[in-house]
Formats: structure tokens, C-alpha cells, sequence
């Protein structure tokens, strides 16, 4: 591949750690009721555990609809015609292998509403042993909405674990859009 070709990878992908199974409801929980980086600003999101979406999606702001990403992929969701249309990501190794071991993830679409929608994504690995997670988000921001999205990024240190998340965002016509990564990985 063109753009690694001077990296040799081989000493990375050696032991492989296998793809992160959805954690046990106990271990959910903990995380879910647990601080975590953005705690004090109450926003309304979604966590990812190893990779997984877990919780209650219910308390999501006014014109936010989340669609688990096994659900959109069964139903043939419509926002799907959206994701890897990124012009520049065409051909890029990690994308098509985040594609090709996407495990879960979803599919969110935020219309026009009155208020400004504020979403966070809350990616926590918290395994005690290596895993590989490849969550895989859409979010379209459909024409003349305004969306603050707020991905954080949390995992243990001294555990090797492989990480490859994918955040497609479009942004229709007219919409707005701040996006804010935090990385707290081990």
C-alpha cells in the first residue's frame, strides 16, 4: 500500500488480538454509572464499550434518532447511502479495515429542531486483557441542523488493545457543525 510503504507494520500486527465480544450487562453497567472524562456536563450520548453500543438511547436531544447499526444494516436503513462517501478516505487500509470488522455501532440522523443539538460518543475500552474494536458511526447532520459532537476516547494503560474506530459525519445544506475529539486512552 502506497502510503505505508516506507512503514514496516509487521512488528504491530504480530499478535493480533481477536475482535472484542459485547461486554456482560454487569460490565456495562459499571462503565455507564461510572465518571468519565465529560461527566459534569450532562450531556445526552451514546457509549461504546469495547466497541459495542450499549445503554439507553432514550434521553437524546429533541431531532437526534439513533438506530443501533445491526438494526440499520437488517432494515436497510436510508442513511446508509451516506457512509465511506468520503472522497478523500477512498482506498485508505484502515478505513476498509475498519469496514470490513466493524463489529456494531450506529447509524444517527439529526434534523432541524429548534435548539442546537449537543450529542457526545463515548468510546470506552475496559478490557483486562488485548482486543480489537472497530465501531463504526454515522452521524448525518441533514440540512439546516446544528450539531456539537463530542467524541471522547477512554481506555486502560499497560494493555495492548487495537483500536479502530470510524466517525462518518455528513453535513447537509446549510448545517452546522463542531466536532471535538478527546483522546483518554491508556
Amino acid at each position: 500500500v502506497e502510503d505505508w510503504k516506507y512503514t514496516d507494520l509487521r512488528a504491530f500486527m504480530r499478535d493480533a488480538p481477536p475482535l472484542a465480544l459485547k461486554p456482560e450487562a454487569d460490565q456495562a453497567a459499571r462503565i455507564l454509572e461510572g465518571s468519565h472524562l465529560l461527566a459534569g456536563l450532562g450531556m445526552a450520548g451514546l457509549t461504546f464499550v469495547n466497541g459495542h453500543l450499549v445503554g439507553d438511547t432514550a434521553r437524546l436531544p429533541a431531532g437526534v434518532e439513533v438506530v443501533p447499526l445491526g438494526i440499520a444494516l437488517a432494515d436497510g436503513h436510508r442513511l446508509l447511502a451516506h457512509m465511506g462517501k468520503v472522497e478523500v478516505a477512498r482506498g485508505n487500509v484502515a478505513l476498509d479495515l475498519n469496514t470490513a470488522f466493524m463489529s456494531d455501532g450506529a447509524v444517527i440522523d439529526v434534523t432541524a429542531a429548534e435548539a442546537p443539538a449537543a450529542l457526545h460518543l463515548r468510546f470506552v475500552n475496559g478490557s483486562d486483557h488485548p482486543i480489537a474494536t472497530a465501531p463504526r458511526v454515522l452521524v448525518v447532520d441533514e440540512a439546516g441542523a446544528e450539531l456539537t459532537l463530542v467524541e471522547t476516547h477512554e481506555g486502560p494503560g499497560g494493555i495492548d488493545y487495537h483500536v479502530n474506530s470510524v466517525v462518518d459525519l455528513v453535513v447537509g445544506e446549510g448545517a452546522r457543525v463542531a466536532h471535538v475529539r478527546v483522546n483518554g486512552e491508556g
